[in-house]
């Protein structure tokens, strides 16, 4: 019974933190018109907060004590907006209920199982760990593998040491609640043609079409899938609208951010997003020119801090090796070119969201021309799937163990970018 009291809290607790800074009631000359749904909102709040928790996490700070300062500024707001919270909950609480639901009930699912899964163990826990017990930045350096960043396991150790019971897994909340705030903001941006049953149905519907339990065992998969969302989103809505929001720049800038503290792979997603908004987006020169600025800083920063900390900055396996030209000889790329599209092709069935998402486009590009307006969407496909193909023709390691354990956890979070494309359909079919 205290167990499921303090699921409770811990869900309370992150709606708290997901409704501040930015006001769902006043938020129209911030974001210049554009229509932002609840659920983005939430979205766009989260963000600012994980940019929040990695300032902190290079800091030796009590995380009791960050916890309480951020907590009560949130109660302080909401009690301030008090009526307006409730006028909505009460307007939409079928909707609410399924959320609250959902969400206990994969929180449920975690406690039940609560054990943690491969690399969850293997690499993740050791740092969520360290910050949990108080550890600094620094002391990663004598962990195993650690060059991975930090950020999901800083969140992690954060909500484990806030939690009511102090038990690991309450730290993996956290994942599951920014998953379903991503799911319900693809739920709110159907039309008004549709039911309130309806959205929820459908709502429901790419929940399970899209939840691995095991990846909540420890894995970092939902935090890249909700930041790729949330920059697919706001970018989508620029190039919509065609109205230009510093704002809304500002959020892409900090949104794309995180992606090079989350994993390995998000370096390379954080240069493909930059380029998406340097060569798709119609804004002036200096707009341009701000955010190159601005990107390549936060790039300095990440590469100086891994240089300072562990001695140099690397991934797992070295991108240039004296095997390397052997992987180019034509029959053993061949096979290897095979051996990857055979398990991105599993990897497909094994997420059926990847299903609807690629049904959608082939139905919007043939029936709609849809694409001819958002390049973006090609330009990040071509990048993203070249990047897994040249993961694995240059590893060292055998394809036939690699591929089957890791290939599938590449594939499913670049749905995140991706997942808007279903509701685009729905959209037009019922418009």
């Amino acid at each position: 019974m205290i167990e499921i009291f303090s699921i409770f809290i811990s869900l309370f607790t992150f709606i708290l933190i997901s409704i501040f800074p930015i006001n769902y009631f006043n938020n129209k000359n911030i974001f210049a018109g554009h229509k932002i749904n609840f659920f983005d909102t939430l979205s766009i709040n989260l963000i600012l907060f994980l940019n929040l928790l990695l300032i902190f996490s290079f800091f030796s700070l009590d995380l009791r004590v960050i916890f309480l300062f951020y907590i009560l500024i949130c109660i302080l707001f909401f009690l301030f907006n008090f009526n307006n919270y409730i006028f909505f909950f009460k307007k939409n609480k079928t909707y609410f209920f399924l959320f609250f639901l959902i969400n206990f009930f994969l929180f449920l699912s975690i406690a039940q199982i609560s054990i943690l899964t491969w690399d969850g163990a293997a690499h993740w826990f050791f740092k969520a760990q360290n910050f949990y017990q108080g550890g600094e930045y620094k002391n990663l350096a004598n962990l195993p593998m650690n060059y991975y960043p930090h950020l999901g396991s800083y969140v992690w150790a954060f909500f484990w040491k806030n939690s009511f019971l102090k038990i690991e897994y309450f730290g993996r909340f956290f994942f599951i609640f920014i998953f379903i705030v991503s799911i319900f903001s693809l739920g709110q941006q159907l039309n008004k043609n549709f039911s309130i049953l309806e959205k929820l149905i459908i709502t429901f519907f790419l929940i399970a079409l899209s939840t691995n339990i095991f990846l909540f065992g420890g894995y970092q998969e939902y935090l890249i899938f909700f930041i790729l969302f949330v920059f697919s989103r706001l970018f989508f809505l620029l190039q919509k609208n065609g109205q230009f929001s510093n704002f809304i720049m500002t959020l892409l800038l900090l949104t794309n951010n995180l992606l090079l503290w989350v994993k390995q792979e998000g370096f390379f997603y954080y240069i493909f997003l930059n380029l998406i908004f340097i060569f798709h987006l119609k804004n002036k020169f200096y707009y341009r020119f701000y955010y190159i600025v601005i990107s390549l800083l936060f790039l300095l920063i990440f590469i100086c801090i891994k240089i300072y900390f562990f001695g140099s900055f690397r991934f797992n396996e070295n991108i240039i090796h004296p095997n390397l030209f052997d992987n180019y000889n034509v029959i053993i790329l061949f096979n290897k070119i095979i051996m990857i599209m055979k398990y991105i092709l599993i990897s497909f069935f094994k997420y059926p969201i990847w299903i609807i998402i690629i049904l959608s486009s082939i139905i919007l590009f043939f029936k709609y021309n849809f694409f001819s307006k958002f390049y973006f969407l090609y330009t990040f496909a071509f990048l993203s799937f070249l990047l897994i193909f040249f993961i694995y023709i240059q590893t060292k390691e055998d394809l036939s163990w690699l591929l089957p354990l890791t290939l599938n956890r590449l594939i499913f979070p670049i749905s995140g970018f991706y997942a808007f494309l279903i509701v685009q359909l729905l959209n037009k079919f019922k418009h």
